[in-house]
């Protein structure tokens, strides 16, 4: 007796291997008969394989690649497999966790899926190579977020570890981490429900406290732990752990410092926390420039090295100003978008215009100078764009704003 396949979460801007499928044969105006022939497959299972009900084996997709799809398809359809897989590994670790807290599995699954979308909207223009094999490394780290955090609450492993850190560094991780930390806020359930979620939710930031609370050698992996513990609970911890967070604002450490900065930014936009924060990057260099390395670990413009030690100098910057992009495409909060004008100018007096003269980023430059021409921009704004006019002038745009 044949088992039908569990249908799959889906992602909003992947197609399934089925889907690539069927319009793979539209556009060659091949039938499924002719596919079965082709194949030498009965017309029932290449039926099944087009309705979603069974995968599609992986010679059977490259075959069909090299039949009906361009050349640079044959790789792309390979990964769509890949992907594919990676889903259903997703959908297997959120219901091993939604079965531990005690909630149905596609409330968990829905937001992890919605989180993937999100992260990788702002790569769409890509095209869908090159936008692919940029999403399955964050399935993959969905994955992993997922399986880490549901063990550290259910085995009291650390969360985040020398062992862990390189991955908890590197985004999105810590989003799907975090949406996991607010999941009391993120969704209603019953009473018992919710205060097991409550349970999982203070566990999960004690775990952090004892790694923020732990003192290391500087440059170690031990205290890149201990920062990032500060820095998620600056961001989605309780009063107390932002309280903690704020005092580190001041501290001579200087890469603890940032950490606490921007967990506190991301937590409350505080307009406190930003000037201080925009007078820190101003006037201390060496802020300046960890705050440029970590933004190249952080989004995959470098690698951390197995000592923990962070390159200063990366060779490429494309992702973090990908990132910076990002923020000032779809941030309207006055001081972020200061705050991410202040970090272009740091690559620019620290790099010149190179790092903003690739296609991809010419073309961003282009719509995020029409977007600030179109503000009120404060004259603290104004003075940094104009300050960036070298770096606008890459994507033929010229912003010509008033003060606000």
């Amino acid at each position: 007796m044949r088992t039908r396949r569990r249908q799959i979460s889906k992602f909003r801007n992947i197609p399934t291997p089925a889907e690539w499928l069927t319009m793979a044969l539209e556009r060659k105006g091949m039938s499924q008969a002719q596919l079965s022939r082709f194949l030498a497959r009965d017309a029932g299972q290449v039926n099944r394989w087009l309705k979603g009900r069974e995968p599609i084996p992986l010679n059977h997709l490259i075959d069909v690649a090299t039949h009906l799809g361009r050349s640079e398809e044959i790789s792309y359809a390979i990964n769509l497999k890949g992907c594919e897989d990676l889903a259903s590994d997703l959908v297997r670790e959120c219901e091993t966790l939604a079965k531990l807290l005690l909630v149905p599995a596609p409330l968990i699954t829905t937001l992890l899926f919605s989180l993937v979308d999100d992260a990788t909207q702002g790569i769409l223009e890509l095209g869908p190579i090159a936008y692919l094999n940029i999403a399955m490394p964050y399935v993959a780290d969905a994955i992993f977020a997922t399986r880490g955090i549901h063990q550290a609450f259910e085995l009291g492993r650390p969360l985040v570890s020398d062992e862990t850190i390189a991955r908890h560094l590197r985004y999105p991780v810590n989003i799907f981490i975090g949406a996991l930390l607010d999941l009391d806020s993120r969704i209603r359930m019953p009473m018992a429900t919710h205060t097991r979620i409550v349970d999982f939710r203070e566990q999960s930031l004690e775990n952090l406290r004892k790694t923020a609370e732990l003192t290391r050698p500087k440059g170690t992996l031990d205290d890149l732990s201990r920062q990032h513990a500060v820095h998620m609970l600056a961001r989605h911890g309780e009063l107390s752990d932002q309280e903690y967070a704020e005092a580190l604002t001041s501290s001579l450490d200087i890469p603890l410092r940032r950490m606490a900065y921007y967990g506190l930014l991301m937590a409350k936009r505080d307009e406190d926390v930003i000037a201080q924060l925009q007078h820190d990057l101003i006037h201390n260099q060496e802020l300046a420039r960890i705050t440029l390395a970590f933004d190249a670990i952080h989004y995959g413009d470098a690698i951390l090295d197995v000592h923990g030690r962070i390159d200063d100098a990366p060779a490429r910057l494309d992702r973090s100003i990908a990132n910076i992009l990002r923020h000032l495409e779809q941030d309207d909060h006055p001081g972020m978008r200061a705050l991410c004008l202040l970090k272009l100018k740091v690559i620019l007096d620290t790099r010149g215009t190179k790092p903003f003269t690739s296609p991809h980023i010419s073309a961003r430059l282009s719509a995020v100078a029409s977007r600030l021409r179109s503000e009120s921009l404060s004259p603290a704004e104004h003075q940094l764009v104009t300050s960036l006019k070298e770096v606008f002038l890459t994507g033929n745009h010229l912003i010509e704003s008033s003060s606000g």
